[in-house]
């Protein structure tokens, strides 16, 4: 055993469990100063040691021993869209997640070559004095898309080059995580217990930092908000639709635009299209039809398919078994399944050429 473990692989290991240093410790029998020391990179990890922190963790030794890096919350290439309330605890969780999905995507592109048709490229926010729905209309126009609502935000993501990953976070106070580190195109990890209307809204909201705030700012969220609104629905053509703004037509809008109807009026409020008096009818309406936690009229929910795309590359055209990709990932094999071949398309690819 050599000294080149990874300390922070021993930290995503752990957080990716959902474990402090003390439960850890608790669970392994191991002193939490010597595992706070081995994520230090201050003590070297003994074999012993080791076997039973990947024994506990569910992990291949092999994990430990990637030269992987971590990125955290305001390290200029991470972003996540919650509520206030959320414990920190299960923030660290989620952000492992996109550490550990960034680190799977790096190794599973350098077998394949992907080929899109728009690019995603950075537009800082103060070079363009603060204005965000500038760059929104700047990105609608390099991504070509057309007038009006964009009919599908996970495939004008896609055809960017940027990866979307729909997942359980198993709570409701956290929306999404996004990522984009040098060399890798931008992840989108996405709460998979959302309606449809808030996945494109956050998503909108993730685009709007992964391109616009490569250096911090502020007013961040405000300014992502901002360019979530005009790219999916662009004043210039939406500002038509919301003249004469009234509760009635609001879910035929909704269908229309495929944005929550609480959305459609703030949209309607911002461009001046309705009076603050107006604006609080509206929302007075929504209230008393208790549609400010569940609006009717639901918007599909929009599949990404590039990374079953990739996993078919592999699968059908290279001829990896679930037991390669479980090794390239440095996962075992029944956490590969789970987290890569749950769905009912990869479960026909893997059929179809008999992999067990």
């Amino acid at each position: 055993m050599s000294n080149s473990v990874n300390p922070e692989m021993l930290i995503l290991a752990r957080e990716t469990r959902g474990l402090t240093q003390s439960e850890l410790a608790e669970v392994t029998s191991i002193s939490q100063g010597n595992i706070s020391k081995y994520e230090s990179g201050l003590l070297y990890v003994s074999e012993e040691h080791l076997q039973k922190i990947a024994s506990v963790l569910d992990y291949p030794v092999s994990l430990f021993f990637q030269s992987d890096q971590l990125y955290g919350f305001g390290s200029h290439c991470t972003y996540h869209r919650k509520r206030q309330t959320m414990p920190v605890k299960e923030q660290k969780v989620l952000l492992a997640k996109i550490n550990r999905l960034r680190i799977h995507f790096a190794r599973l592109l350098n077998g394949v070559e992907l080929e899109h048709e728009n690019q995603f490229r950075r537009l800082d926010i103060e070079d363009y004095d603060g204005d965000a729905e500038k760059i929104a209309q700047i990105i609608r126009k390099n991504w070509r898309l057309p007038l009006g609502p964009i009919k599908n935000l996970v495939g004008a993501i896609e055809s960017a080059g940027g990866i979307v990953v729909r997942k359980s976070f198993g709570t409701k106070k956290l929306d999404a995580i996004s990522q984009w580190v040098p060399g890798l195109p931008p992840i989108f990890l996405i709460n998979a217990d959302m309606p449809g209307d808030r996945v494109r809204f956050t998503l909108a909201h993730e685009i709007g930092h992964i391109i616009m705030h490569h250096l911090p700012t502020e007013n961040m969220e405000k300014e992502a908000d901002r360019f979530a609104a005009e790219f999916l629905m662009p004043t210039h053509d939406i500002s038509p639709d919301l003249t004469s703004l009234t509760f009635a037509n609001l879910a035929r809008l909704k269908s229309y635009w495929k944005v929550s109807m609480a959305a459609l009026i703030v949209r309607a409020y911002e461009t001046g299209k309705i009076t603050h008096r107006q604006y609080r009818t509206l929302y007075e309406q929504m209230n008393k039809n208790d549609y400010r936690l569940n609006e009717p009229i639901p918007i599909p929910v929009e599949e990404p398919t590039l990374l079953k795309d990739i996993m078919d590359v592999y699968i059908n055209v290279h001829k990896y078994s679930i037991s390669d990709l479980s090794q390239l990932l440095a996962l075992h094999e029944h956490e590969f399944r789970s987290e890569y071949l749950n769905s009912d398309r990869m479960l026909r690819i893997v059929n179809s050429i008999h992999v067990v």
